[in-house]
């Protein structure tokens, strides 16, 4: 199987594909040159997050935890964002969504899919992308969307049952979310505008999972009430940063007060 991936490491050089140069931009490629696809758009945000998580886990069973579910929820934000721009009639703009799972973030889970014992689903996710540029969209995209995110689930229940069913763990992660839709809305940004439309939607899905993830675990019987808070945090967020589908000429809000809306759910974990 030909598997399209970028390795995301201090490497010293970073190659294409086709085995040229990358241009890069703080160490980062702007893109990854694909010799069937051409030039595939990398998630600047995403990809340093990768980075992030890779020396964050150590030793400890609860930190491992933590990246994984963070990092697949990265990976189901931007599967989200994709479908709904592929649904909108905006496939050049969902595709990229659709190819960042397999190229940012399935090389940091190949390795911990094997340790906990899960299924592999990378194919299921490059089914997904192959569908999505051939036109497909509503229930003919679904036919491989449900599986890849079958894929994710499965993965996702690997977590510690203890760390799993905690409120607090679930608020962090929420919050983590939260903060990931921050540096990703600031990305989009450069000087006074939203220039990178790619990081403007990867913020935007992201910010769907954590809406869904809310609401689900926030719904679940016996659930502290302060999950409605949260999803308060949550919902005006969308609001105020993401009206549309399609973002505005210049930001509707500030990073600042995105990055409070998260800081404020995190302090929501400290009171479970």
């Amino acid at each position: 199987m030909l598997t399209r991936r970028l390795i995301l490491t201090a490497a010293p050089a970073l190659l294409a594909f086709d085995g040229t140069a990358l241009a890069t931009v703080g160490g980062l490629p702007r893109t990854l040159r694909d010799p069937v696809l051409g030039d595939i758009p990398i998630c600047r945000g995403g990809a340093t997050r990768v980075q992030y998580m890779q020396g964050r886990e150590s030793n400890d069973p609860a930190a491992a935890d933590a990246a994984l579910l963070e990092a697949l929820g990265l990976m189901e934000g931007h599967m989200l964002i994709g479908r709904a721009l592929v649904d909108a009639g905006e496939t050049r703009l969902g595709l990229p969504h659709f190819g960042h799972p397999v190229s940012e973030l399935y090389t940091w889970l190949e390795p911990r899919i094997a340790t906990r014992g899960a299924r592999p689903f990378e194919a299921e996710l490059i089914a997904l992308e192959a569908r999505a540029k051939d036109g497909a969209k509503g229930a003919a995209l679904a036919t491989v969307f449900e599986p890849a995110l079958a894929g994710v689930a499965a993965l996702r229940a690997t977590i510690a049952p203890e760390r799993a069913a905690s409120q607090r763990f679930r608020m962090e992660h929420v919050a983590t979310m939260l903060g990931a839709v921050a540096d990703d809305y600031g990305e989009s940004i450069e000087r006074g505008r939203i220039a990178n439309v790619l990081e403007y939607h990867d913020s935007a899905g992201f910010l769907r999972y954590a809406i869904a993830t809310a609401a689900k675990w926030g719904g679940e019987p016996g659930a502290p009430a302060v999950w409605g808070s949260a999803l308060s945090e949550l919902e005006t967020v969308r609001q105020t940063a993401y009206p549309e589908l399609l973002p505005p000429p210049r930001p509707p809000v500030s990073i600042s007060a995105v990055r409070a809306r998260a800081a404020k759910v995190r302090s929501f974990a400290e009171q479970i």
